[in-house]
């Protein structure tokens, strides 16, 4: 188990970190609500369907769904950090270093842009673990063994989904030919 540095006080944490959760779920819900709609302005025929029965708009659509599910997820560990902090009693004088929530939201979307940038050249099972990995590990994942076996497992298991649950072929990159 880690040891908090010196001076440090995981109390702080949930003083100062539910209004960051709280302004990342209005944003992640906003813009999944958004997306959503933009979906229905898809010119989508019988020969735009893929595998599965799903149509050009349904993955789009899964996936804004899925960012409004994180919103909501965000908006309830935001609670949850009021209601505790609320509950120390904590004096706001005692509130410092607040820079630390909005340096591992930035690290978080510079991690996402580089997925992004690195998903059709290293393909899905290589990217998407090394991304998950390292979001763990800026998000404060217990370490980095831990970060790495959920990283594989939530690839797998998205892989899996995708491929054999609804028959949409994920980017394969430098696997092309070898990934099953």
């Amino acid at each position: 188990m880690r040891e908090p540095a010196a001076g440090a006080r995981p109390d702080r944490e949930r003083e100062t970190g539910w209004r960051t959760d709280l302004a990342a779920s209005l944003v992640s819900m906003g813009l999944g609500a958004w997306l959503f709609r933009e979906t229905f302005s898809f010119s989508v025929t019988a020969s735009e369907r893929v595998g599965g029965g799903i149509d050009a708009a349904g993955y789009p659509r899964l996936l804004a769904g899925l960012t409004v599910l994180l919103g909501l997820a965000l908006a309830a560990r935001a609670l949850w950090k009021w209601r505790t902090a609320q509950a120390a009693a904590l004096p706001a004088a005692e509130a410092e270093g607040r820079g630390g929530g909005r340096l591992r939201a930035a690290l978080s979307f510079a991690v996402l842009l580089l997925y992004t940038v690195l998903l059709e050249p290293l393909g899905f099972l290589l990217a998407t673990p090394l991304a998950v990995g390292v979001l763990l590990r800026i998000t404060g994942g217990r370490g980095a063994v831990h970060a790495a076996i959920a990283a594989v497992a939530f690839t797998v298991a998205i892989f899996v989904f995708f491929r054999y649950g609804v028959n949409i072929v994920l980017p394969e990159g430098l696997l092309r030919g070898i990934s099953p």
